[in-house]
C-alpha cells in the first residue's frame, strides 16, 4: 500500500481519526504524505512549491518521518490542489538511524530530486 500511495494503519489502533482525515484528503485530491525514493541525508531535505528556487522553498509546515522515509505536511500546511511539490535531498546509502553525518556514495551520485503533483 505504501509503494502505491495508499494509507496504512494497524487494525489494533485505538484511534482512527488521522486515517479518516488522510482518506478525506486523498479523496479530495490533496496529498499530505510523500514517500521518498531513497534514504536522504536528513539535513539536506528541502521542500519547494511550484519551483526549486529559493523563493519557493517551504521551511515550515512539514516534517520528515525517518521510520517511514516520508515527508508529511501538517494540517494547516497542506499544499493547494494542483500545486507541484518538489522534495530534494542528497541520497545516502545508510538509513537515517545509522547515519553519522557522512554519506558514502560515489562522487556524482549524491542528489535525488523528484516532483509530485
Amino acid at each position: 500500500a505504501q509503494r502505491s500511495g495508499g494509507i496504512v494503519t494497524s487494525i489494533c489502533a485505538e484511534e482512527f481519526s488521522g486515517l479518516v482525515r488522510e482518506l478525506g484528503l486523498n479523496i479530495s485530491g490533496l496529498r499530505t504524505i510523500f514517500y521518498l525514493t531513497a534514504w536522504p541525508v536528513i539535513d539536506t531535505i528541502k521542500v519547494f512549491f511550484g519551483a526549486t528556487d529559493e523563493a519557493s522553498q517551504v521551511d515550515q509546515g512539514w516534517a520528515y518521518d525517518a521510520i517511514e522515509n516520508r515527508v508529511l505536511f501538517t494540517e494547516g500546511a497542506v499544499p493547494a490542489e494542483d500545486t507541484t511539490i518538489y522534495i530534494t535531498y542528497t541520497r545516502s546509502n545508510l538509513p537515517p538511524s545509522q547515519q553519522e553525518g557522512t554519506n558514502n556514495l560515489p562522487d556524482g551520485d549524491d542528489d535525488d530530486s523528484g516532483a509530485a503533483r
